[in-house]
This record gives C-alpha cells, structure tokens and sequence, in this order.
C-alpha cells in the first residue's frame, strides 16, 4: 500500500501506474497494479478533489501566511532568484493573530513547553516567500 502526504503525486511515479491501468473516470480512485495499492491515484491522501478538502479552521493559518508570502514577493524590487525568508515580524503577528482569533494558547496545541523557542528561533527556517 502506498499513500502520497505530500503536495503532489510524485513519490511514486504515479503517472507510471495510471497509464499501465485501463482508464478511470475518477483519478482520485485507489490504483491497483502489479499486487501495489496505489491510494487516492497517487494524490496526497487528504486531497479528495474537494475544492475544500480541508475545514477552513485547519487551513487558515496556512492561507494567510501563503498571502503574506505573495504580499512580501510582490514588495521585493530585488527580484531576488534566490529563496526568501518570509519576514519573522510578520510571521509572529500573523501566528499571534491566528490564536488570538481562535481562542486558544499554542502550548495547549503542542502540549510542548519548548515550543517558545521554536516559535523565537525556528520560524525563519521553517517559511520562505
């Protein structure tokens, strides 16, 4: 059995399996070939081809660090080809921003009291524009 948790369906070479099976008229069907189970067609699992595949009270922090990554892009004259950190500042107000909204302390998210630091020393590694 294999299953994609990733953001595209390349692990496997999942083209490979779906050219070798008689077509289906839904690419998000489990794939079975050669005694393999490919899951989902090869798509990453959580996506189910939704256009919401994931509650938006999971998602939003996601979405609006995407957003600020474009907002951050966008207001770079450097054109830099290089990988951009997002801004750390921003990172941390949007975070704050996030919990505030929703009611809740991160520690109690992460149940990890260490967690501070890597919210001090480790998001500017963790995202990038």
């Amino acid at each position: 059995v294999l299953a994609s948790a990733s953001s595209s369906d390349r692990e496997f070479e999942a083209f490979y399996f779906r050219k070798n099976i008689d077509p289906i008229s839904d690419p998000h069907s489990d794939i079975h070939f050669n005694g393999v189970n490919l899951l989902n067609g090869g798509f990453p699992i959580n996506f189910d081809g939704r256009r919401h595949s994931v509650p938006a009270n999971l998602i939003q922090l996601t979405r609006a660090l995407l957003v600020c990554g474009v907002m951050q892009g966008l207001s770079d004259e450097t054109l830099s080809t290089e990988m951009v950190p997002l801004d750390l500042e921003l990172q941390r107000e949007v975070v704050s921003k996030f919990f505030e909204f929703c009611g809740t302390d991160y520690r109690k998210i992460v149940k990890n009291p260490s967690y501070d630091m890597l919210i001090q020393d480790k998001i500017p590694q963790l995202a990038y524009a």
